[in-house]
């Protein structure tokens, strides 16, 4: 072969489909672990494909070097993307507000048949049920060890994901593929992942979700806010907001600081919030707290959130003292719940961490170390924020990585 992609993921399909587009000569192949390709991909935006984001900047990426992906982004950024798609039948249609851009059916499916379909119609090789165990170097070509058969190719793009939703076959083998290149990798976290906190009566607000500001405290100190829905869970916080603060919060978990998830659900100073419960007990003393808070706080939240502030919610407000509505004032300008862990990898979207990106050319993926292997998508250290960032990082760098193989890659026989 000329071409060996490891990996039929977002990042690998875009690689494998830009180099035979660009070089039709070229012997391209596939080689996914799975019996489909996009298995991953078809768990994007539940179930819809967020496949890029109106917003586009290096500022939602993350990494030791988050400017390693601004030529990947120049030269396949959200515009090209949306083309790209477009021209394979996809129809975009823009979530308002979040700038989220999705497939007009708002199917992953039909994202994975496009590219499948492109793949096919190009004539790049699909090998299924393909496992990668090994990879060594002689005499110029590849060896790739598959099991029961090796195959021969004269440059390699690893596109083999992270550690992030296992099932789908990205268990972290591209890493050990790589290192034996002699190439290194950071430290591996899930990301993009629910966030274990303390919660109080946490049964009874289990799936209550609202659009909140959040702000990470770490060691008394807020590092980070983001704005977002908040889904309460059974033993934590989960939605977008929580998501995109879980990098850098299980980061900070893991060294030791202390960790806060703080949810602004009253979006005014503590004096202005004061004045304003006053007002509202003042025109309605007879009813009970709980019935006072009615339009501040979804129903399931009031309870817990009055019992957690020591506030009886059965308490007339005329019984109420104006130290307690302080109390009241100060939960509602941020309630803070104690971070005490975070779900695994099954349940993360996307991996923290990777291949060190200073072991490739950011201007065409290919490694520093071994001539004609490339590493796209999310088996670097790049990670994106939640909103389309992560396939659009796998559609950059895969395509800067077929460009790269089209133009170095010269097809003849390999004996």
């Amino acid at each position: 072969m000329d071409v060996a992609v490891i990996g039929g993921g977002a990042a690998g399909m875009m690689a494998a489909l830009t180099a035979k587009s660009a070089n039709p000569q070229l012997d391209v192949v596939v080689l996914e672990r799975n019996n489909r390709l996009g298995k991953k991909l078809l768990a994007t935006g539940n179930g819809r494909c967020n496949y890029t984001n109106m917003n586009m900047g290096p500022e939602f990426f993350h990494g030791g070097n988050p400017e390693f992906v601004l030529q990947s982004l120049k030269r396949f950024g959200r515009d090209d993307t949306i083309r790209f798609f477009e021209n394979l039948g996809i129809e975009p249609w823009v979530e308002e507000g979040s700038g989220k851009v999705f497939p007009y059916s708002r199917q992953s499916s039909a994202v994975v048949e496009a590219l499948t379909m492109a793949l096919i119609e190009h004539g790049v090789k699909i090998e299924y049920n393909a496992k990668v165990l090994n990879i060594n170097k002689e005499n110029g070509l590849f060896e790739l060890d598959l099991g029961d058969v090796k195959l021969k190719s004269k440059a390699v793009v690893l596109a083999a994901g992270g550690s992030a939703h296992p099932a789908s076959g990205s268990d972290g083998n591209g890493y050990e593929l790589a290192i034996k290149f002699g190439h290194r990798a950071t430290t591996i976290l899930p990301s993009l992942v629910q966030l274990k906190a303390e919660i109080p009566a946490a049964k009874s607000m289990d799936g209550t979700k609202l659009a909140y500001w959040l702000a990470l405290i770490a060691n008394r100190k807020e590092v980070d806010r983001r704005y977002g829905d908040v889904l309460w869970t059974a033993d934590g916080l989960s939605g977008p907001g929580i998501l995109d603060l879980s990098r850098e919060a299980i980061h900070r978990y893991n060294n030791g600081e202390q960790i806060l998830l703080r949810v602004i659900l009253w979006e005014q100073d503590r004096q202005k919030t004061t004045d304003m419960l006053m007002k509202r007990v003042k025109l309605h003393e007879n009813r009970s707290m709980e019935e006072l808070m009615i339009g501040l706080l979804p129903k399931k939240i009031i309870i817990p959130f009055l019992s957690f502030h020591g506030i009886d919610s059965n308490a007339k407000g005329l019984e109420i003292s104006r130290k307690d509505l302080q109390k009241i004032a100060q939960g509602l300008c941020g309630w803070d719940f104690p971070m005490t862990g975070y779900r695994d990898y099954v349940f993360a979207q996307t991996t923290a961490g990777g291949l060190r990106t200073d072991g490739f050319s950011p201007a065409t993926m290919e490694s520093e170390l071994v001539k004609g292997f490339y590493a796209v998508g999310e088996v670097l250290d790049i990670d994106g924020d939640c909103g389309g960032y992560n396939l659009q990082w796998a559609w950059s760098s895969g395509y800067v990585a077929g460009m790269s193989v089209a133009r170095e890659v010269k097809h003849d026989t390999i004996k």
